[in-house]
């Protein structure tokens, strides 16, 4: 019985989870310095094509004294491009991104245990 209804299961988790991850995205908790960074970063690589040191498409984002992996920075480009550079636009990719890791953890979750 519980095979039969693992899809409604794993869709009101998705919505849950979209709920809780969306709710107040924009102002709660304010954009830290590393999220500003990250957004400026994809900012700037939109508009000049290089980061806020200068440097053409790096692969790593200097900031704040360490550097940070480019990933995240070229996923929110596209976001910001439509968004403009706000929170929402900086945060989105890791909302979605989120929720993919549950969707794709309760499959593979699902997949282990039905095989015995």
């Amino acid at each position: 019985m519980l095979i039969k209804h693992h899809k409604y299961l794993l869709v009101i988790i998705l919505f849950t989870a979209a709920i809780l991850r969306f709710y107040n995205i924009n102002s709660y908790p304010s954009l830290n310095p590393d999220e500003a960074a990250l957004g400026y970063n994809a900012y700037s690589l939109l508009k000049t094509g290089k980061d806020e040191h200068g440097a053409s498409w790096p692969l790593h984002f200097k900031s704040f004294g360490d550097y940070k992996p480019g990933g995240y920075v070229y996923l929110a480009i596209p976001f910001v491009k439509v968004l403009g550079l706000t929170p929402l636009a900086v945060r989105l990719p890791n909302l979605i991104l989120s929720i993919l890791t549950i969707y794709f953890l309760y499959k593979f979750v699902f997949l282990l245990f039905r095989a015995n």
